[in-house]
């Protein structure tokens, strides 16, 4: 925990590190703290549409789904970020809001425009922005190893 706040100390402009501030929260118990690093990252950003805001990703944690949803359209349309990184983005926004067949949709685009990262893929699970939820099912499995030419 420590290790967070001083990271958000020297990082007081990016809203990662409230995300993962906020991740180890959850993990302690602290409901409250991660609220609050949650709350922290809708309001620290300007560009609402930028995917470096993470917002989408804050409000799905919140429990609004919706907004977090809309934000991701907005991003989708909106960044300067490539096509595969786009969509990689958006499947893992949309796992964690349990809209399968949106995260499902989104990281086959990913993966037709090129998006190869293994580890990120099959293991990174240090932040909400993964494909975590997903890993377990048939269906990622087989979408994955269609396309693992990629790798």
């Amino acid at each position: 925990a420590e290790l967070y706040n001083e990271a958000v100390m020297y990082n007081a402009d990016d809203a990662f590190t409230y995300i993962l501030r906020a991740e180890n929260c959850q993990r302690m118990g602290d409901v409250e703290g991660a609220v609050r690093d949650y709350e922290m990252v809708l309001r620290m950003s300007d560009d609402a549409t930028s995917f470096s805001s993470l917002q989408g990703f804050a409000l799905a944690r919140l429990g609004r789904t919706a907004e977090a949803e809309d934000w991701m359209e907005k991003v989708l349309n909106n960044s300067t970020a490539t096509e595969a990184d786009r969509h990689y983005q958006a499947a893992c926004l949309y796992a964690q809001t349990g809209n399968r067949t949106k995260a499902y949709q989104n990281l086959e685009k990913a993966f037709k425009a090129g998006y190869g990262d293994y580890y990120n893929i099959y293991f990174y699970s240090d932040s909400p922005i993964t494909l975590a939820p997903l890993r377990g099912e048939a269906d990622f499995r087989s979408l994955v190893q269609g396309y693992s030419d990629i790798f």
